[in-house]
């Protein structure tokens, strides 16, 4: 049969493979000029009115969104309306599916995984298939925190399948995290891929997939104290060389201090638009008190972040963020700083993996919880404070609850009901600074009204939670796993009226 294809693009030239076998295709028609009298695997593109012209037994449309449009022009050129027909793409688009997983079947037969498979099967008693979210690296790492301390069946494998969905765009948050967190738990990698797709069409049935979306949230899970590994049981000689290395090039001494600021640059140049997280955000150059203090310490600050604008040199500060930035980097300065500074963002769960102390800055929400972060004794945190415009003044910590129970996240709800963050002083942030280096050191001593005030904190904490059962869909109800710095509600006693 002699056949015409209407439609010199993608769908065009699936239909193309779909049917040459069957059918002679004589040529292809475009209302495209700039297409027109090129070629597709040899067969010219034509004009509609060559049509006039030849001698075909079908017309076959490639175009659903277009079909109306051409088969009135059709008709206009005098074409026989039954010689007309719309291609059968999706008809098409299935059998190139099973033909391609047909074949793809027989080469993972070559390939032995079959006999792989028998081997894994023998060693566990149950092969458990999740989904796990590596779209960004709070997210992933809060998830990987909860699955260490709830996992302990040897006899159980659990396969994680990453999902990089983010809003409407794909996006890993950081891959080598991805591949050196595989090294605990089996994440799926792209080497592997191939190994898993043909295991579940083949052996699905052997498989659980009943708590595939388990992890999917991470509500009600305690925070964990304590630390995983060391950073040395994380990387291997080559990887501590490599670091090492890009230490030196980026003239980076120990003992060092990392600091992250939160902005929307991130979110903005990987998936388009930031969450509404903006209340969140802070200026880098707020730390730049607390960066003189470490100079008389005789500690390097570095700025971390990615896919940041290079700033300003800053003594005593290093621009990672600005010059030298990668996935590897990342991981390797986070388990080699002292501690870290960050706002409300992922990099301050990657301290947390390597079992280094953190200070969060700038916190919002006060009653978020953070369910699965792993935590250690040392870790301190100020949040920004919650201004009230029509009340003209700060809220109190009970307040701050009370607005969390109803605006949970979002920014743009906090802002409808008229209350204002107030980012952290230079001040505050090299006060609580101040303030881990003596924890770490051991010179640190709260006095008896600082442990009262602490007391009062918490107390304050599970008074509202007992208030907040009526409003259980929006109240997280956990206070930070971080303990408050005591420089920080010195000053700000009012938080306890």
């Amino acid at each position: 049969m002699r056949a015409v294809i209407f439609g010199a693009d993608k769908l065009g030239v699936d239909f193309y493979f779909a049917v040459r076998a069957n059918e002679k295709i004589i040529c292809f028609i475009d209302n495209n000029v700039e297409k027109q009298g090129k070629e597709i695997f040899g067969i010219k593109i034509l004009s509609a009115d060559k049509l006039t012209e030849m001698i075909f037994d079908r017309v076959y449309i490639a175009s659903e969104k277009y079909f109306n449009d051409i088969m009135a022009q059709m008709k206009e050129l005098g074409i026989d309306q039954n010689k007309i027909s719309l291609c059968p793409i999706q008809s098409c688009v299935k059998k190139k599916a099973l033909e391609c997983l047909n074949q793809f079947h027989e080469t993972c037969k070559k390939q032995d995984y079959d006999n792989v498979w028998e081997k894994i099967r023998e060693k566990y008693k149950h092969i458990k298939v999740h989904k796990l979210t590596v779209a960004a690296i709070g997210e992933l790492l809060m998830r990987f925190f909860i699955i260490m301390n709830t996992c302990k069946d040897d006899k159980v494998l659990r396969i994680f399948i990453p999902e990089a969905k983010s809003i409407d765009t794909e996006r890993v948050c950081n891959r080598y995290l991805v591949e050196l967190l595989g090294r605990k738990i089996h994440i799926v990698q792209e080497d592997d891929v191939a190994f898993w797709m043909y295991i579940i069409k083949t052996y699905s049935e052997d498989m659980d997939f009943s708590e595939y979306d388990k992890y999917s949230s991470r509500n009600g899970y305690l925070a964990y104290k304590g630390i995983l590994d060391g950073h040395n049981n994380w990387f291997n000689d080559a990887e501590i060389e490599n670091g090492n290395n890009a230490l030196e090039q980026m003239g980076i001494k120990e003992p060092f201090v990392c600091f992250a600021a939160r902005t929307d640059t991130y979110n903005k140049k990987t998936i388009g638009q930031d969450f509404d997280y903006g209340y969140r955000n802070m200026k880098f150059s707020d730390y730049k008190m607390a960066i003189k203090y470490l100079q008389k310490q005789h500690i390097t600050a570095v700025r971390m972040g990615r896919m940041e604008t290079p700033m300003k040199k800053m003594n005593n500060c290093i621009d990672y963020a600005g010059l030298y930035a990668d996935d590897f980097k990342d991981l390797f300065l986070s388990s080699r700083c002292k501690f870290m500074v960050a706002s409300a963002t992922g990099a301050i769960f990657m301290a947390g993996l390597f079992g280094k102390p953190v200070i969060m800055v700038n916190t919002v929400p006060v009653s978020f919880g953070m369910s699965g972060t792993l935590y250690t004794d040392k870790d301190l945190y100020i949040p920004k404070k919650y201004y009230d415009i029509n009340r003209d003044r700060y809220l109190t910590l009970r307040e701050m609850l009370k607005a969390d129970m109803q605006c949970s996240i979002y920014g743009k709800r906090y802002a409808e009901k008229g209350i204002k963050f107030i980012d952290n002083t230079p001040e505050e942030i090299a006060a609580v600074v101040q303030e881990m280096i003596r924890k770490i050191d051991g010179t640190w001593q709260d006095d008896i009204d600082d442990q009262k005030n602490h007391e009062r904190y918490l107390e304050i904490y599970q008074e509202m939670k007992r208030e907040s059962r009526s409003n259980p869909d929006v109240w997280t109800g956990e206070p930070v796993p971080y303990r408050i710095a005591t420089t920080y509600l010195r000053d700000n006693l009012y938080l306890l009226e």
